[in-house]
């Protein structure tokens, strides 16, 4: 169960995220939600390794940057970086069997990014002038959202098992004068959900 969810709201935006890792049948905690240099937020879904050798090319890209690409820069440059990892790590036809998906969040542009389970495709998408994006095992939390919950608690109800592992919902809220405000959600998320 990997989520991460962005909402549009009246006074900026909400991003939140579970913190649930699985590598191999090892299951684990993990801050798939990232702010990165210049105030750029990147969250991930998939294959960690990927995703945090992204993070880190995309944290020496300058804010102003990122958020004046278009579509064919968003989709050259984070091509060019899994072309760059896959060098890199001299990656192996077995060790490839996770997709990843990513929400690029950056001034007023917002970018989903999908790379395929066999590392060969790469898609890409504005999402700018959309309210709600979600990328990973979205339907239940959609669902409770779009019938009024709010989206902590709603993704609290459905991984209520977090709980009892420790593993936080990680949520950042984007003010609309361009404040972050970064939080942690352990006991307090999940504290409405019957575990």
């Amino acid at each position: 169960m990997s989520v991460v969810y962005y909402q549009k709201n009246p006074h900026g935006v909400t991003i939140i995220s579970d913190g649930i890792m699985l590598q191999g049948e090892v299951i684990s905690s993990a801050i798939k939600l990232q702010k990165l240099k210049g105030g750029v937020i990147l969250g991930m879904v998939g294959d960690f390794r990927i995703n945090q050798y992204i993070a880190q090319e995309l944290n020496t890209d300058d804010v102003h940057e990122v958020s004046n690409w278009s579509l064919k820069d968003a989709y050259k440059r984070l091509s060019e970086i899994i072309k760059e990892f896959h060098q890199i790590q001299s990656l192996k036809e077995h060790d490839q069997g996770d997709s990843t998906a990513l929400l690029i969040v950056a001034k007023q542009t917002v970018f989903t990014v999908f790379l395929s389970e066999d590392c060969e495709r790469i898609s890409v998408y504005d999402e700018s002038n959309s309210d709600e994006v979600s990328i990973g095992y979205d339907e239940h939390l959609l669902g409770a959202i779009w019938c009024g919950e709010d989206p902590v608690i709603a993704l609290a109800k459905i991984i209520p098992h977090h709980s009892k592992l420790d593993f936080p919902i990680r949520k950042i809220e984007i003010g609309e004068t361009g404040t972050i405000m970064e939080s942690t959600l352990t006991k307090e998320a999940f504290k409405y959900v019957d575990c």
